[in-house]
């Protein structure tokens, strides 16, 4: 009987906690509204794509229901501007201007506000969105191999417009297309130094040796233009504009038809076609003219 008393005084007790508690309101962390407007050209109010290195601005107003005391934007977590409110503070109007990235990529922007004491307000509850479009096409890893002389079906051409890789036999009546070739020239080079792993316009005179083994009399010759560069990098090259006036600053003088010991250098080009661009050879699988030697390689041209 005792026992029964105290779940039953347990029970009530418990009945009573649960009714006499309130109701908790949980407070909503975002307070604050932003709006966006667009009074010209490049202003951004909702996602977007865009070309690298686009302006792009917003006129944006953020509002509170509480005194704000900054005012943020923020770029894929990183923070790309701090404003001060000054004056009204329940209301603060920004025209901001900023560049796209130069590489491509997705970038989200977020607009938010903080209190005097640095407390997080809340912020626009969808997020801005800018695409970054490469306006250059950029083929990686592709592979050439060296020039085989029985067989003759090695992949030694290349060409940049249908981003292909050919060899003597498949390459004989599409060789208006090709733009350049890849051979191991053991030429020394300096002291007892081969000259490597080569790339070559196909109009290149004399034809050393490792090449004549190839009949290519018939084959059209396109005169591409090679440079070794060392700025900007290969990987700084991210735009069809920067490919181009990098191109036409250092392709105007020093121009070759072959470039030796080419693994790791940042070679320049522009094709008969006039399209600008740069590659280079990321790998190579070992140092000798045998018929399994090849390389890796990255390409950046002009659309």
């Amino acid at each position: 009987m005792k026992t029964k008393n105290i779940i039953l005084s347990a029970i009530l007790g418990l009945t009573t906690i649960v009714f006499s508690c309130k109701k908790i309101d949980i407070p909503n962390s975002n307070k604050v509204n932003v709006t966006f407007a667009n009074p010209a050209a490049n202003y951004v109010t909702e996602n977007i794509t865009v070309s690298p290195n686009a302006v792009i601005k917003f006129n944006f107003t953020i509002s509170s229901e509480s005194e704000m005391e900054t005012v943020f934007i923020m770029k894929n977590l990183t923070e790309i501007s701090k404003e001060t409110v000054t004056t009204n503070k329940l209301s603060f109007t920004s025209d901001k201007t900023f560049a796209a990235d130069a590489a491509p990529g997705v970038y989200t922007y977020r607009f938010l506000a903080k209190d005097k004491a640095g407390v997080y307000m809340g912020e626009r509850k969808l997020t801005i969105t800018v695409t970054n479009n490469n306006d250059f096409n950029y083929f990686t890893v592709k592979k050439l191999i060296v020039p085989d002389t029985t067989t003759k079906i090695n992949p030694t051409y290349y060409s940049l417009s249908t981003n292909e890789a050919f060899s003597y036999t498949t390459g004989a009546t599409k060789s208006n297309l090709i733009d350049f070739g890849y051979f191991w020239d053991p030429a020394i080079q300096s002291g007892t130094t081969p000259k490597g792993h080569t790339i070559y316009a196909l109009n290149i005179t004399p034809i050393p040796a490792p090449l004549s083994i190839y009949d290519i009399s018939t084959f059209t010759k396109n005169a591409t233009l090679l440079k070794v560069i060392t700025s900007p990098t290969f990987a700084n090259l991210n735009s069809s504009t920067l490919l181009q006036s990098t191109g036409v600053s250092q392709l105007a003088s020093g121009t070759s038809t072959s470039i030796n010991q080419a693994v790791g250098k940042t070679i320049l080009f522009k094709t008969v076609a006039g399209k600008y661009g740069a590659l280079q050879i990321t790998y190579a699988n070992q140092e000798n003219p045998s018929k399994s030697t090849y390389i890796v390689f990255d390409i950046k041209i002009q659309k």
